[in-house]
């Protein structure tokens, strides 16, 4: 079984994310999407179990459509104090012995960076082996960020910010204060 991992704080999961995610499962019998917490961008938008929660609608939609019939689809949350090499190394059973991390990239500077992280981690393989997989996001996704969507949240209704739909209802359920 091949597996893979695909890590980032998706805060929010915007559908270039579950774009990557599953054309990763296009590729791959196993995508671990993994949720961690990025410390430069301070506390999250939205909480990463609702985030988690979130992640799985949005992943059982498609499938229901007919998309990744056969991917085994897992959403699990990197404890603050670990990085994604101590998440693979400390799930290798699970993992069956991952070596595969996939990454989105939006533009050139997104890949600059991906290469940067890229060449971090290749100073830690002496822990585990592992490839970094880039996949070009489609053109439709390319200037959405995270970012950028939590900024849109305070401007547009969110039937118009570019989220799944439960990810949206997270959106909404915030808005109001639940």
């Amino acid at each position: 079984m091949k597996t893979c991992v695909y890590p980032g704080s998706f805060d929010p999961f915007t559908n270039g994310h579950l774009d990557i995610a599953l054309r990763a499962g296009d590729l791959f019998d196993k995508v671990v999407i993994l949720i961690s917490q990025n410390p430069g961008k301070g506390e999250r938008f939205i909480p990463a179990e609702e985030m988690q929660k979130a992640i799985y609608s949005a992943l059982a939609i498609e499938g229901a459509k007919g998309r990744c019939p056969k991917t085994e689809f897992m959403v699990d949350i990197l404890k603050p104090e670990h990085t994604v090499l101590d998440y693979m190394s400390n799930h290798r059973e699970y993992l069956e012995n991952c070596m595969n991390i996939i990454r989105g990239i939006r533009n050139p500077t997104d890949a600059v960076e991906e290469l940067n992280l890229a060449d971090h981690y290749k100073w830690f393989s002496h822990m585990i082996r592992f490839e970094f997989i880039p996949l070009i996001a489609k053109p439709a996704h390319r200037s959405i960020s995270s970012s950028l969507v939590r900024e849109m949240v305070k401007y547009l209704p969110p039937d118009e910010i570019p989220v799944p739909e439960p990810v949206a209802n997270l959106i909404i359920d915030s808005k109001r204060g639940k």
